[in-house]
C-alpha cells in the first residue's frame, strides 16, 4: 500500500494527512489570500481562484442543511451530519462506548485486543492507531505543525496547542463542585485538594 504524502509548495514541509496539510496552508494565508479551503491549492489571482472554487462546487453536489458544507458522496454527508445531531450508531461490545464512525470503533477496539499494528520506523515502538504513530514520530523529526495564534509558540499536537491557547484567554473550564474554584486544565483540577480528599 502506497502512503500519500502532502508537500507544502511554499516551505517544503510534508504531511501524512490532508487535514494536516490544509491546516498548515493556513499558516501561509497572510502571504496569499487565494487559498482553496477544499484542497489547499494557492492561486495568484482572484479570477482563477473563483473558477477553481466553482469546479469544487460541481464536484460536491451534496450539501449539509445545517452548515452548508459540501460533499462528493451522500455517504460522506451522512457521516458529517452526525456531528450536528450527535448520533453515535457504532457501539463497542466490550465497554459500550459509542462512536460516530465505524472506523473510530475499529480503532477503539484495539485498546481491548491489545493490537498495535503501527510501528515507528525510528525506534520500533508500536501503536494502536496511525494518528498516535504520527504524533509519536514528531518526537524524532521535531515537527511542530501547530502554532499558537497569539504568541506563535509551536506544538506537535493540536490538543497541546489548544491547551496552551486557553492560558492566553484566561478561560477556566474545570470548576470544582466542592469549593467553587475554577481550573484551566484537567490535570490541575484532578490534583486539587478537594478532589484528592473525596
Amino acid at each position: 500500500m502506497t502512503e500519500t504524502i502532502y508537500k507544502c509548495n511554499k516551505c517544503d514541509k510534508t504531511f501524512y494527512t490532508r487535514s494536516g496539510y490544509r491546516k498548515h496552508q493556513k499558516n501561509h494565508a497572510e502571504d496569499d489570500r487565494n487559498i482553496c479551503a477544499d484542497c489547499g491549492e494557492a492561486f495568484e489571482d482572484q479570477t482563477t481562484f473563483h473558477l477553481h472554487k466553482e469546479a469544487h462546487l460541481k464536484d460536491k453536489p451534496w450539501v449539509c442543511t445545517v452548515c452548508k458544507k459540501r460533499f462528493r458522496l451522500q455517504s460522506h454527508l451522512a457521516k458529517h451530519e452526525r456531528t450536528h445531531t450527535g448520533q453515535r450508531p457504532y457501539i463497542c461490545k466490550e465497554c459500550g462506548k459509542e462512536f460516530r464512525r465505524n472506523a473510530h470503533l475499529a480503532s477503539h477496539q484495539r485498546i481491548h485486543s491489545g493490537e498495535k499494528p503501527y510501528s515507528c520506523s525510528h525506534c520500533n515502538k508500536s501503536f494502536s492507531s496511525r494518528s498516535n504513530l504520527i504524533l509519536h514520530q514528531r518526537i524524532h523529526t521535531g515537527d511542530q505543525p501547530y502554532a499558537c495564534v497569539i504568541c506563535d509558540r509551536r506544538f506537535s499536537s493540536g490538543s497541546s496547542c489548544a491547551r496552551h491557547e486557553k492560558r492566553h484567554s484566561g478561560r477556566k473550564s474545570f470548576p470544582c463542585g466542592g469549593c467553587g474554584l475554577d481550573f484551566s486544565s484537567c490535570d490541575s483540577y484532578t490534583n486539587h485538594s478537594c478532589v484528592l480528599i473525596s
